[in-house]
Formats: structure tokens, C-alpha cells, sequence
């Protein structure tokens, strides 16, 4: 459970800051 979890909360971080970085950009 802890690495699944470790695992969606790297590639939510990862989106987000995706996502983040293009909006502060702008």
C-alpha cells in the first residue's frame, strides 16, 4: 500500500507541476 501510494503521489506531483509551471510561466 505505502509504495502504490508513494507511487500516485509521485505522478500527481509530477501533473501538477506539470500543469503549474506553464500556468505561472504565463
Amino acid at each position: 500500500v505505502e509504495s502504490h501510494r508513494r507511487a500516485a503521489a509521485a505522478t500527481a506531483s509530477g501533473k501538477f507541476k506539470d500543469e503549474i509551471v506553464p500556468v505561472q510561466t504565463k
